[in-house]
């Protein structure tokens, strides 16, 4: 992967918000799109994706990485709560929704507490 690394987006999500919260959970996922399609579909339907997660789910999302990649993209999804076991729920289903939308894969992720 050309982007940041998970060490790196840990160190530098706990470093931000660390202080902040007092309970956080963090998924960063790689996602990628299926097909041969061209550049400006795949960042549209990369970015209406993101903006569905953000209101269906009420979670923070943000490109962190692989912005050179035009089928794919890095993402961290954060949830603020002070219940550890409802954050996992909501991001577990976040990644649910994104396998489910057609046409789209969750190639990696991982679920960090801060």
């Amino acid at each position: 992967m050309a982007g940041p690394t998970w060490q790196w987006i840990e160190q530098g999500l706990e470093q931000v918000l660390g202080n902040l919260l007092r309970v956080g959970v963090v998924l960063a996922a790689v996602v990628v799109l299926a097909g041969g399609i061209s550049c400006l579909i795949a960042r549209m339907v990369l970015r209406s994706l993101k903006d569905r997660i953000r209101r269906g789910f009420n979670v923070s999302i943000a490109e962190v990485g692989d912005n050179d990649q035009w089928r794919s993209a890095f993402w961290a999804i954060l949830i603020a709560t002070n219940d550890k076991r409802f954050a996992n729920q909501v991001l577990s289903k976040v990644v649910d929704f994104i396998e489910a939308t057609h046409g789209s894969v969750v190639d990696d992720y991982r679920l960090s507490m801060i």
